[in-house]
């Protein structure tokens, strides 16, 4: 069973990075689009490029948690806000079941391999 740790924990982290989400652009006003649980990516009239976590909407205001701006090396989360006739775009994150689909399939056959690979020779010497 000692042969077994490593695929087991391939398809262990498999399982765990797999989820494939993309950002697909809403036709929703804002204040129906974001949800507090959500990540939303928001492209300003000036063209810069925003993801949030934990978005909100008040008022005349989008805003949420950014770690980063476009073009800025990540850091620190902080408390990022614009007006709502300042966005050009509002992309919501989803995930795409197909490519989880194929994502886990692909690891699982993988782990099969390796599997069977480490379980001998498959030619007896004679």
């Amino acid at each position: 069973m000692r042969v077994l740790r490593r695929p087991i924990a391939v398809l262990l982290l498999a399982f765990h990075v797999t989820a494939c989400t993309s950002y697909r652009p809403t036709r929703l006003a804002p204040e129906q689009a974001v949800r507090e649980d959500s990540k939303i990516k928001v492209t300003l009239n000036s063209g810069q490029e925003v993801a949030l976590k934990e978005p909100w909407v008040r008022g005349d205001s989008i805003g949420g948690l950014c770690h980063a701006l476009s073009g800025e090396w990540p850091g620190q989360p902080f408390a990022w806000g614009a007006p709502l006739d300042s966005v050009a775009v509002l992309e919501t994150q989803h995930t795409d079941a197909l490519k989880t689909f194929l994502a886990v399939y692909l690891a699982a056959g993988a782990v099969a391999f390796a599997i069977l690979a480490a379980s001998g020779p498959w030619f007896p010497e004679q």
